[in-house]
């Protein structure tokens, strides 16, 4: 699946924070609950933003997303029409 296009596809957003980029991802391949919510497995996730975001790009996605002190400093955005993550200061 080209994830690039899918995600272009399904937002009218120029950027996706790592959360919006995780949700549009489960959208596209993630399990459908019966509650109607999509879920992904995280290894499934991590193999898919290595497909987006390339290893160094998904290392730097998940790193701002784990570390607060990161966070605090730093945002981290996915740019759709790029097809690439970017960190910004704050």
């Amino acid at each position: 699946m080209d994830y690039k296009a899918g995600i272009r596809e399904n937002t009218n957003k120029q950027k996706l924070s790592f959360n919006e980029l995780a949700q549009m991802i489960a959208g596209l391949s993630g399990d459908e609950q019966p509650d109607g919510t999509m879920v992904i497995d995280g290894n499934k996730l991590d193999r898919i933003l290595k497909n987006i975001l390339g290893n160094d790009g998904t290392t730097a996605a998940w790193f701002h997303y784990n570390n607060s002190e990161v966070r605090a400093r730093l945002n981290w955005h996915y740019d759709v029409n790029e097809g690439e993550g970017y960190y910004t200061t704050k």
